[in-house]
């Protein structure tokens, strides 16, 4: 059961300085927890990127030379396309 006599008797116990210091300690290590937590996250995502950055380039260089030589064979597949189409109509070789 719980009174105001029982009420009044805990509320006494803590003063309302005491309570504001344990908040305003509580929400201070809140905080530090939540920095020291982004610090790391941002840490690791900068490693990552890192990381990524060096594989990708690889991979991008890659993809630009196979994409250069297939529009390279297309080219020189049309030039013949138009060599042996001028050579008929013309009779040159």
């Amino acid at each position: 059961m719980c009174g105001r006599r029982e009420e009044r008797a805990g509320s006494g116990r803590w003063g309302a300085k005491e309570i504001g210091r344990g908040a305003e300690e509580t929400a201070r290590g809140i905080g530090k927890t939540v920095t020291e937590g982004a610090k790391e996250v941002g840490s690791r995502a900068r490693g990552a990127g890192k990381q990524a950055e060096k594989g990708a380039r690889p991979v991008g260089d890659r993809l630009h030379d196979s994409a250069k030589a297939f529009g390279e064979a297309i080219w020189d597949g049309m030039k013949h396309v138009g060599q042996t189409l001028e050579a008929f109509f013309t009779g040159k070789k």
